[in-house]
């Protein structure tokens, strides 16, 4: 059986997706803080609720992107296709994490800094979102390795 790809383009393929989601983390960890401080200058506890809601309910619209994409779609033999599927994902992911984070921030303040299980399922849903990636990725060669 001939394979459309050799174990090196895989391999580089995956290493290009591992940046892209190495690229996402990172400019979370540069976020995480301006984002919090951000948030916290709101001292009225109406405002707080209804950007909890906003944000809670837009943050969908970057979610449908990250799991409506697939891989499958892309022509991995041209470098300008894979880019602009790994900015279509990035931008996605991106905007979801910071989406995730400014609700976890919201919580805080109007819950307390003690919930645990939320902001563990939310740290959870980060991850699930670069393994979904990656997973997404991974079932294009199923048939192929």
């Amino acid at each position: 059986m001939e394979t459309l790809f050799n174990s090196r383009q895989i391999k580089q393929f995956l290493f290009e997706n591992g940046c892209k989601n190495f690229m996402i983390l990172f400019i979370l960890f540069l976020l995480w803080t301006p984002i919090e401080q951000e948030i916290l200058q709101i001292k009225n506890e109406e405002t707080v609720k209804t950007l909890l809601l906003f944000v809670g309910l837009i943050v969908i619209a970057p979610l449908f992107g990250v799991y409506g994409f697939s891989y499958q779609h892309t022509n991995f033999k041209s470098f300008l296709e894979r880019f602009f599927s790994h900015l279509t994902t990035a931008s996605a992911m991106l905007i979801s994490v910071v989406l995730l984070r400014m609700i976890d921030v919201l919580f805080i303040i109007l819950v307390s800094e003690n919930a645990w299980v939320f902001r563990g399922t939310l740290i959870f849903f980060y991850f699930s979102i670069i393994l979904y990636d990656f997973w997404d990725l991974l079932r294009f060669w199923k048939n192929d390795i």
